[in-house]
């Protein structure tokens, strides 16, 4: 039906909007989109996933570590779960990412490839000034119907309060 094929497409609109929004409170810039986790980061890089994870934790301080996640991306997700030891073993196939250092490890499908971010994610502060909301505008004269999601959000991490790293190929 008409009513069942836009009620789709609001639904399309409304998913993405909220994957940019995602992506900004990651990857912003700052400028006409909120300030991300990883703006002014450096990335912290290693060739090891366990060794890169090892380091961004251990550049949080203690009082920032408190609650602190690693958030990894999909493919180091699968890189992680799919280690096979020296045996031929699959250790955290069934077992899951786990933990490491006492932070859960959580695959994020937002994070750019081979990516990683450790931190509380309380320590993110996103406001909104106005939510999510879709209007409609009917134009009589080419018979047109326009949707158009709108939203007004800003936000910035805590100093100090995340890592970022990146794994990089062996030499």
């Amino acid at each position: 039906t008409v009513e069942g094929f836009i009620s789709f497409l609001l639904d399309e609109l409304n998913e993405k909007m909220n994957k940019a929004l995602i992506k900004a409170v990651i990857y912003g810039t700052g400028s006409a989109q909120p300030t991300g986790i990883t703006n002014g980061l450096t990335a912290k890089t290693n060739t090891s996933v366990i060794a890169l994870i090892k380091e961004c934790l251990g550049a949080l301080s203690a009082e920032n570590r408190v609650g602190a996640k690693v958030y990894v991306a999909s493919n180091v997700a699968d890189e992680i779960a799919f280690y096979k030891d020296e045996n031929g073993n699959y250790p955290y196939l069934v077992a899951g990412l786990g933990r490491a250092g006492g932070a859960t490890i959580e695959a994020d499908p937002f994070l750019n490839k081979d990516e990683i971010v450790v931190g509380n994610a309380q320590n993110y502060i996103l406001n909104f000034n106005e939510g999510l909301r879709v209007d409609k505008e009917v134009k009589v004269q080419p018979r047109r119907v326009v949707y158009g999601g709108y939203l007004i959000a800003d936000g910035n991490k805590k100093p100090n309060a995340f890592v970022h790293g990146k794994i990089v190929a062996s030499v």
